[in-house]
């Protein structure tokens, strides 16, 4: 349902006989109009009469008590608000069907200044278009799912996350947009155009994740974002879109601490690279506790890993089996050693070597 109160007849229309799962041929023949009239109504460029609005109003399955405010909306002669409430419970309009997506259980470190900047640069009026872009491991996903729940309440038909990870060729893009959507192809129309006209009145935000390996399809995105002007798209990738519109945001790594400090043990476990070690190590080994035996090994590893949450996240896994001074020491040969990430990852995701090999055959692949 659109519950913007500013909603034209035409919208109303086109959505109505859309609920109704009428063509503007069907439509066009009960009523008695040509279809460019149908047409004209819906995107506003002409007005039925009042004989041929209480036609509309029977095809469109209204009832006698909705006539006085029907044709009168019709007309163009009342505030779209009027009838908008008046038929805010007769006549619904259709509603995408969009799973809301998978959150972490575990909470995000370290990413509030990154959060605020890419929020607000969503709802400004002239962004249509952002990308996440950061090196494998750096938390571009899980930074993307946290933005869906940020700005669910911005977007009143919903936020959409499609992951890509898993989509071969630049090709499927539209059908994995299409199936997070609940959009099926109807009358006979490509599933693009159908896309294009279901979102035409949505105010969406669309986020599509792992985008790097399918970068020819970012034609596909330009099209939809010119053709269809009230949603929104996140995308992240390895690598910019380069297309018109768009802004690029570059996620970094999380804050090590600073080369020339001696900060205190409490002081240094608030730092963010510091603090996701430590709780990743303590989900494995619930006693361990940062102190000041540990504290420069935790240190050394942080910054050997540059601050990359999965190299982090899988350097905590290995705690299990090492000590952190051994751990260090065997991270000279990092990607062999960073590997049984959580089962709940996608497969290239589980090693952060499988995470670099992925990208990078990915993206030799298509350039």
């Amino acid at each position: 349902m659109i519950n913007d109160t500013t909603v034209t007849f035409g919208v109303w229309l086109r959505q109505r006989r859309e609920l109704l799962d009428l063509t503007r041929e069907e439509l066009a023949r009960h009523v008695g109009c040509s279809i460019a009239t149908l047409r004209k109504w819906e995107n506003g460029g002409r007005r039925p009469s009042k004989q041929v609005a209480e036609r509309l109003a029977v095809c469109l399955q209204l009832t006698v008590d909705d006539l006085p405010s029907f044709i009168p909306f019709a007309r163009g002669t009342v505030e779209a608000a009027t009838l908008q409430t008046h038929y805010q419970t007769t006549s619904p309009l259709k509603k995408l069907s969009i799973k809301p997506p998978d959150i972490s259980i575990t909470p995000l470190i370290g990413r509030d200044d990154d959060i605020d900047h890419i929020c607000t640069l969503i709802q400004a009026h002239h962004v249509r278009l952002v990308t996440l872009i950061g090196p494998p491991g750096v938390g571009k996903t899980r930074l993307s799912l946290e933005i869906t729940q940020q700005m669910t309440d911005q977007f009143p038909d919903g936020v959409a996350f499609v992951p890509l990870a898993a989509i071969p060729e630049p090709a499927m893009l539209i059908s994995a947009i299409a199936q997070t959507l609940g959009i099926t192809e109807k009358n006979r129309q490509s599933i693009q155009t159908t896309i294009t006209n279901t979102l035409r009145d949505q105010r969406l935000l669309l986020v599509l994740d792992n985008f790097e390996h399918l970068i020819e399809a970012a034609t596909i995105i330009h099209a939809l974002l010119t053709e269809v002007h009230q949603i929104t798209v996140l995308v992240t990738s390895r690598v910019p879109l380069r297309i018109s519109g768009e802004y690029e945001y570059s996620v970094p790594p999380l804050r090590l601490p600073d080369q020339q400090s001696d900060q205190s043990v409490d002081q240094l476990q608030c730092v963010p690279a510091i603090q996701l070690l430590v709780q990743r190590i303590q989900a494995v080994c619930p006693r361990f506790v940062l102190a000041d035996e540990n504290v420069l090994f935790v240190v050394a590893i942080c910054r050997r890993l540059d601050g990359l949450p999965l190299a982090l996240e899988l350097a905590a896994v290995q705690s299990k089996h090492f000590s952190l001074k051994a751990l260090l020491y065997r991270l000279n040969q990092r990607l062999t050693l960073l590997i049984d990430g959580p089962r709940n990852l996608s497969p290239h995701q589980r090693t952060l070597q499988n995470t670099l090999m992925w990208s990078y055959t990915l993206l030799n692949a298509t350039q």
